[in-house]
């Protein structure tokens, strides 16, 4: 999945041609489990839907759009650091 709100057409991978669209559907059924199941959910996809709409260019966190690079994964590290601290204190 690309980051991108528009469709975009992949070109040089397997899927080369094909139409991806970044539509959240994945992203809402995964909230909805969490909440079922009741466990903490790391929702990278709505911080960076956030500060995209915040107007931070959320593509420069990735090395092609899709894969993060070195300070994507800073953006990841961050968003899930306090939930997973969160976790493990209730688990003590």
């Amino acid at each position: 999945m690309h980051w991108e709100s528009e469709k975009k057409v992949v070109e040089g991978l397997p899927l080369a041609g094909q139409t991806w669209v970044l539509t959240g559907s994945l992203e809402l059924m995964s909230r909805d489990v969490a909440k079922e199941m009741k466990v903490p959910l790391v929702d990278h996809f709505r911080v960076w839907t956030e500060q995209e709409t915040k107007g931070v260019d959320v593509g420069a966190w990735t090395t092609d759009q899709c894969h993060p690079n070195p300070l994507g994964h800073q953006k990841l590290a961050d968003t899930l650091l306090p939930i997973l601290r969160a976790a493990l204190s209730v688990a003590k």
